[in-house]
């Protein structure tokens, strides 16, 4: 079973407060198919909660769109091409540290997340 990496599950806390458990589970539903894939697992996971936009009906079709063909999934989440670990990495480290929803600006200070 791939594990959810920690900035992932960050992202599912924040998208999914209500239902992270069950969005972990959901994508761990895709757990051979990402093994027959051979794909990044943190990539084919980011790639449904990404397409979920924190609904969880959108996570189903997200999760189907899956096992219908994966490179569809990677295509309609922007994580399709070469410089995917470069967009993946935006994507998730665009979250504020999870501890005061705060984040660094560019000069080293805090600002607030409105």
């Amino acid at each position: 079973m791939p594990d959810i990496s920690p900035r992932l599950r960050q992202r599912i806390n924040t998208d999914f407060p209500e239902h992270a458990d069950v969005v972990v589970e959901r994508l761990h539903s895709l757990d051979q198919l990402i093994a027959d894939s051979q794909q990044d697992p943190e990539r084919m996971f980011a790639a449904v909660v990404r397409l979920a936009q924190g609904r969880l009906d959108k996570l189903d079709r997200a999760t189907r769109l899956a096992r219908e063909d994966w490179r569809d999934l990677l295509v309609g989440a922007d994580f399709g091409n070469e410089d995917w670990p470069a967009r993946l990495s935006a994507w998730l480290d665009a979250l504020p540290p999870a501890s005061d929803g705060a984040r660094s600006t560019h000069n080293g200070r805090r600002a607030r997340r409105l």
